[in-house]
């Protein structure tokens, strides 16, 4: 059975790139729709190529790994036309490339914006401490997926910039803001880490 992506799912996903794009109620449809219709796509083409389960005696790590990979690069080859003609339809939409490149970066921030913000949104909540702003929200995902990428997904590296992500956060988060982030963070930056939601 293929499964249906959740267009809720795709609306909380990118409802802040939405509303900071100023989205009418017909391009926030047509945006949802495109990424839905690239979901289903990209499941009913992984449900036509199962990975198959090696026939043959038991099998190296090393021989897993090159099977798994294999099997990435064929599935890839398959979505490679899904992804075109969805960015295609992307590109009209957004109007121009640099609202393209902010749709691209924002997906890519995905681990932050999904394990960082929601996580801590929950710990913010618990400890009765005001929500983010939308700008406090996209100034700390991009200051945590910068983080990630200097590190070059380094899970040492990430782990040793925490205090220097605590001291940035500063200049735009509460003093009890950064109390609960302070607390947080070590459990909240671990699944980033370690590639949780990628």
């Amino acid at each position: 059975m293929v499964v249906i992506p959740s267009v809720d799912a795709i609306r909380n996903q990118y409802g802040n790139l939405m509303q900071k794009m100023r989205f009418t109620p017909a391009q926030a449809e047509a945006f949802v729709e495109i990424l839905a219709d690239k979901q289903d796509q990209e499941a009913a083409i992984m449900q036509a190529n199962p990975m198959k389960n090696p026939q043959s005696g038991p099998r190296t790590e090393a021989e897993i790994a090159m099977a798994f990979d294999q099997y990435q690069q064929q599935l890839q080859s398959q979505e490679q036309p899904v992804e075109q003609n969805a960015a295609a339809q992307l590109r009209q939409l957004l109007g121009n490339d640099d609202n393209y490149d902010y749709y691209r970066t924002y997906t890519d921030q995905n681990k932050e914006r999904m394990i960082v913000v929601n996580g801590y949104a929950d710990n913010l909540d618990s400890a009765g401490v005001l929500p983010l702003t939308l700008a406090q929200e996209e100034q700390l995902v991009n200051l945590v997926y910068q983080g990630r990428v200097s590190a070059n997904d380094d899970p040492a590296v990430q782990a040793q910039q925490v205090p220097q992500i605590l001291q940035q956060a500063a200049a735009f988060l509460s003093a009890d803001q950064i109390g609960v982030l302070k607390r947080a963070m070590p459990d909240l930056i671990a699944p980033v880490i370690h590639g949780a939601s990628g």
